[in-house]
């Protein structure tokens, strides 16, 4: 099952391939609660891949998730 987060009642699933990105702010939030890696988050700021990642809100359906210091971009589903 493909990585998922929950942010502001939507869910993000991960891109194929980490990402280059530069962060020029501080993160919007991190990743405070977590469910098993085979079922789907169902509350806000809630994945199934584990806790304690920062994520960036980019807008238009995106967010970035830093994890284990590589960044990976999560679309909109």
């Amino acid at each position: 099952m493909a990585r998922c987060v929950q942010l502001d009642g939507v869910r993000y699933f991960e891109s194929p391939a980490q990402i280059n990105f530069a962060a020029n702010r501080d993160p919007d939030g991190v990743i405070a609660d977590s469910v098993a890696h085979d079922a789907f988050p169902e509350t806000d700021g809630c994945s199934n891949f584990g806790t304690g990642y920062s994520y960036w809100v980019t807008g238009d359906g995106v967010v970035i998730v830093e994890i284990d210091g590589a960044y990976w971009e999560f679309m909109a589903n």
